[in-house]
């Protein structure tokens, strides 16, 4: 009788903990966001999408279900006498629904970003010097599913659908389909 006790007092223990992550809110939160695109470009991928062009840094604002997450990221890749520079600010407005009585959320919303691409060319041995820049809007509705693994820590997937342009080229357009690993940490 006491070991039926004793469980059922850890079964209700843990459904009380439960709730008390499901229902606990923070107003804020920073999110890191990791794709394959984001990868392969590191790996030197020259064929990438533009899911590349998507932030990987986010200040998460939460205001009842919404969820505005502006985000940043920058890198820069030096291959001899190469220097290659990407700058993405971005901003997403996502609405968040509780799947039943689960840690799940779900959600949807659009993800609009601006790269900014800038390469530049040195070589000493001729005195050349060259310098190229466009910049690159996507404008992607996303869809994602989170699932909360305490009252701070969620880990996520989203799809986005990206449609992108490159500034100053009105003839070129391009449309993939993307995903991102998310992890947001909520204070």
């Amino acid at each position: 009788m006491r070991n039926y006790l004793l469980i059922i007092m850890l079964i209700a223990i843990a459904l009380g903990e439960d709730k008390q992550i499901i229902t606990k809110t923070q107003t804020q939160g920073l999110g890191l966001s990791f794709s394959q695109q984001n990868l392969l470009a590191l790996l030197g991928q020259t064929n990438v999408s533009s899911s590349i062009a998507q932030p990987s840094l986010y200040y998460i604002l939460k205001k009842d279900n919404i969820h505005i997450e502006p985000g940043f990221s920058i890198s820069q890749t030096k291959d001899g006498s190469r220097t290659s520079t990407s700058t993405t600010l971005g901003l997403g407005i996502l609405y968040f629904t509780k799947i039943s009585d689960t840690k799940i959320n779900r959600y949807a919303g659009i993800r609009l970003s601006k790269l900014s691409l800038k390469q530049e060319y040195n070589n000493d041995d001729y005195d050349y010097e060259e310098s190229d820049s466009e910049n690159i809007m996507t404008i992607s509705p996303t869809f994602g599913i989170e699932y909360l693994i305490d009252s701070n820590f969620s880990l996520g997937a989203d799809i986005l659908i990206n449609y992108m342009t490159v500034e100053d080229e009105d003839d070129f357009n391009h449309i993939d389909l993307g995903s991102n690993l998310f992890f947001r940490f909520y204070f």
